[in-house]
């Protein structure tokens, strides 16, 4: 079973739009939407297990277009009880 999550993402100011970009070539990455305030981008995920959301990070930007490591948000969607 998928595991889907929501990635709350803050970044530099003027970065948002290459974030994007690269957030859009990730495998898993289903969608990923431009907000303004805070956090700057919701992204909605879906990967094979829990432990590849980590993956989910962008390899090709550069660190200087995030606003630090803690700034990544991940909420991870319960599946439904039955």
């Amino acid at each position: 079973m998928a595991t889907k999550a929501y990635i709350l993402i803050k970044v530099k100011a003027g970065k948002t739009k290459d974030v994007i970009k690269h957030l859009k070539k990730i495998p898993g990455v289903e969608q990923v939407h431009p907000c303004f305030g805070q956090p700057d981008i919701f992204s909605f995920v879906s990967v094979d297990a829990l432990d590849r959301l980590w993956d989910i990070s962008p390899p090709d930007c550069q660190e200087s277009e995030f606003q630090g490591h803690g700034h990544l948000l991940c909420c991870r969607i319960a599946p439904r009880s039955r």
